[in-house]
């Protein structure tokens, strides 16, 4: 696992520390580990969501917004989720609403 402290970070993204530590204490960033002498100490996970939020942020997404997918991405456990279809789709055979036994759904 890489590392990277918060001028390194700064630094990548040519971004304010400040900016760093706000996504910190709003929850856009996982925890963030610290050393003994409490200097944050960032990962590649870190990398990864702020190259997500800089992505996000060109889209015009509202940090609460943000917020909110990363939460729900954080819990997401990767089994798949039921869904639910309108009375009027059909299958891919054409044959009638989606049901688990849907060829699309195998």
């Amino acid at each position: 696992m890489n590392t990277y402290t918060i001028k390194e970070m700064r630094e990548k993204f040519d971004i304010p520390s400040s900016t760093l530590r706000y996504y910190e204490e709003i929850g856009l960033f996982p925890e963030v580990m610290r050393t003994e002498t409490n200097q944050r100490i960032y990962t590649d996970e870190h990398i990864d969501r702020l190259h997500a939020i800089n992505c996000f942020k060109r889209t015009g997404l509202p940090m609460a917004k943000m917020h909110d997918f990363f939460e729900y991405a954080d819990r997401y456990d990767g089994r798949p989720r039921k869904r639910y279809y309108l009375p009027d789709e059909k299958d891919a055979a054409g044959s009638g609403p989606y049901t688990a036994e849907s060829p699309l759904l195998q």
